[in-house]
This record gives C-alpha cells, sequence and structure tokens, in this order.
C-alpha cells in the first residue's frame, strides 16, 4: 500500500495516473470525488472506496479519507516508492486572474496551523482573533462578488441597462451609465446577500440560492465589524473554532457555485455573439 497527501480544501476531486505493476503501462483513474468534511466532528474522517481496472485487467482500489486535520489517500496495490504514479488534483472552481480571492479564502484554511496557535492564546486574544477571521471570510464574498462580476456587466448592454434600473446608481449624476456602474462598484458592497440576489437573479438571471446560514454570518460580521462584537441586547459574540471552519466550508461553496455560474453564462453570451 502506498498513502498520497492531497489539499482537502482547494482539491474537490482526484484523478490518478499509475504506472501498472502488471503491464507496466500508465492507466487513469475516472475523476475520484474527494469525501465531504464532517464539520460537526472535529475528529471524524470521511472515507470514499473507488475501484479502477487497467485496461490489461489489473485492478487497483482507491481509498481517499478527509478530515479537518488530516487528509490523505490509498493506493493499496502498489507497494514501494517505487512504483509510479502521479496524483492530479482538480477543483470545481478553475484556476483563474478571478479567484485571487478565493484563493486567500484557501490559504487561510490550508494553514491550520494558524488557528492551532490562536488556540493556544489566552482568551481574550484567541476570542478576538476567531472573530477577525471570521468577518474577514465574509468580506471575501464581497471582494470576490465585485472582482468576478463588474466586467461581465460593462460587458453586455442588456446588463448594464438592468443594473441601472435596479440599482439605481448616482442617478443624480450627469455621468454615463458605465460611469456610474463603476462608481458603484468602487464605493458599495455586495456582502448584502440582498444585493447579490439582485445582481445574480434580476440582472445576470441566474437562478443562485444563497445558503441560509450566509444571512446569518453576514449579521454576525456586521455586529463583529462595526459594533465590537456586541449585539444590541449587549451579548458579547464570541467565534469558535468549529465557527469559524464552518464559515470557510459554507463560503468555498458560494464562492464555487457562483464561479460555476459565472463560467456558464460568459459561455452561452459568447456563442449567442457568435451567431448575431
Amino acid at each position: 500500500m502506498i498513502t498520497f497527501n492531497y489539499d482537502n480544501i482547494s482539491t474537490d476531486k482526484i484523478i490518478l495516473e499509475i504506472k501498472c505493476i502488471k503491464c507496466q503501462k500508465h492507466t487513469k483513474t475516472s475523476m475520484l470525488q474527494v469525501p465531504p468534511l464532517d464539520l460537526d466532528n472535529d475528529l471524524n474522517i470521511k472515507t470514499a472506496v473507488y475501484k479502477h481496472k487497467c485496461d490489461c485487467g489489473q485492478d487497483y482500489t482507491v481509498k481517499i479519507y478527509n478530515g479537518i486535520y488530516k487528509s490523505y489517500g490509498e493506493i493499496m496495490e502498489l507497494q514501494c516508492e517505487k512504483d509510479d504514479f502521479f496524483v492530479d488534483e482538480i477543483s470545481d472552481i478553475p484556476n483563474n486572474k478571478d479567484t485571487i480571492y478565493y484563493d486567500t479564502l484557501c490559504a487561510l484554511n490550508n494553514n491550520l496551523s494558524i488557528v492551532e496557535n490562536i488556540d493556544k492564546l489566552d482568551d481574550n486574544n484567541r476570542d478576538y482573533l476567531y472573530n477577525l477571521l471570521f468577518a474577514n471570510i465574509i468580506t471575501i464574498i464581497d471582494a470576490y462578488i465585485k472582482i468576478s462580476t463588474e466586467s461581465i456587466v460593462l460587458s453586455n448592454d442588456s446588463y448594464i441597462d438592468r443594473f441601472i434600473n435596479i440599482f439605481n446608481p448616482y442617478k443624480c449624476t450627469k455621468s454615463s451609465s458605465e460611469e456610474r456602474i463603476i462608481n458603484f462598484y468602487n464605493k458599495k458592497s455586495f456582502q448584502s446577500l440582498n444585493y447579490q440576489d439582485k445582481l445574480f437573479n434580476d440582472v445576470f438571471g441566474l437562478d443562485i440560492r444563497i445558503d441560509n446560514s450566509l444571512l446569518f454570518y453576514e449579521t454576525i460580521r456586521n455586529i463583529i465589524i462595526h459594533r465590537n462584537s456586541i449585539a444590541e441586547q449587549g451579548f458579547v459574540y464570541k467565534v469558535s473554532k468549529k465557527n469559524l471552519l464552518q464559515a470557510i466550508n459554507i463560503a468555498k461553496n458560494h464562492i464555487a457555485l457562483i464561479n460555476k455560474k459565472l463560467i456558464n453564462l460568459e459561455t452561452n453570451n459568447l456563442i449567442n455573439n457568435l451567431y448575431q
């Protein structure tokens, strides 16, 4: 048996290329889905088992393990380091210029030692830093939406008209529609899930359903940033490690959904332009 490691936050699927121990030719598996993290149990490790058969008939068993603090895989039939194999880690979010804020999100969760180091601090410092990280994660969603959608809005006259009609930015100015939209992107926030709903559903015509947890997280983020973590009733919000990891996972899934929908939108727009 040979083990391999993978990045369990930015990786959603794995393809293995193995030099077959029987025929000595290279054989590729299909895309193997990484099992989801169990955020309700920090110590639980989810397991997925896959079978692969080389063209020569040699069978392989692949096991993929995924836990908050440990993620790895096993190829049961390979015996030692000289056995030749390659691991291709695939994310549901493509690696392009629009993933800068998603990469920031992944970097935070990839380095869990940051969280572990915070755990070693006294209660006040730990609570303070967990709250800041939590607020930053929710803010990343806003930054990602801005950087990924502004050029799409400005590239299409229909989107420009809808954006102006729905958001009506800076209506008292004599600026052009494009200038009004750019000013809106520079000065306003899409952190509000109400704004997100209008942008994706009403401007782009996309059906993007927002996780209810994000509505709650947005409220907590605002309390942390604008009220120093103190709610109106005097309750002080203290984000736990579990809350932090849940926020990362939900934000990652939300951004992945947005990115997938936007890529399909741009592809369809390109095809439509070709046939106009």
